[in-house]
């Protein structure tokens, strides 16, 4: 373990009172928005990850202080017993909220957005299935900082790339 790494779990540790654990997307395989015309903006950003996702997916939104109304429908949808996910943001440490990625509960994220400034709402969305994250998109809705897994089918990504107005590419070799 390097001495960043061991940093980043002393200092997590004291944030949150456990090491940087849980799931996380593998950035190794990971496909990424590029050449987009244009952001997105967070409404359609969510309206198109229903598009996006399979059956069966979670979202969890990382967030600050939300709204009252944000906070009261994310706790009346909350899923049961969610998984443990490798937080993006250490501090101040933030609030997750599970919910199911249904189609309907995205549009009302997207209606949420069209109302709520992002700080309100979230700044980090992840979608996962089973034990898998799906996406991991830090500073929501900045294309530059979404990654998708390679888990995700194809025409899927494509279809979500295209109705972002983005291109897509694959993570950088290793070297």
């Amino acid at each position: 373990m390097g001495l960043i790494e061991r940093l980043v779990n002393w200092y997590s540790r004291r944030v949150w009172g456990e090491a940087n654990e849980g799931m996380r997307l593998d950035f190794q395989s990971a496909q990424y928005l590029d050449s987009c015309a244009e952001a997105p903006d967070a409404p359609s950003a969510f309206r198109h990850l229903a598009k996006l996702l399979p059956d069966g997916c979670n979202l969890c939104l990382e967030a600050g202080t939300v709204a009252a109304e944000v906070q009261e429908f994310l706790e009346e949808h909350a899923v049961a017993d969610p998984p443990l996910l490798q937080p993006c943001m250490f501090h101040p440490k933030p609030k997750l909220y599970h919910i199911a990625a249904t189609a309907e509960n995205l549009a009302k994220l997207a209606c949420f957005a069209e109302r709520y400034t992002l700080p309100e709402l979230c700044f980090q969305v992840y979608a996962y299935k089973d034990e898998a994250v799906l996406v991991n998109w830090h500073d929501f809705p900045d294309p530059d900082c979404l990654m998708l897994s390679a888990k995700l089918p194809d025409e899927r990504v494509r279809s979500f790339a295209s109705a972002l107005g983005c291109t897509l590419r694959h993570a950088p070799e290793p070297q």
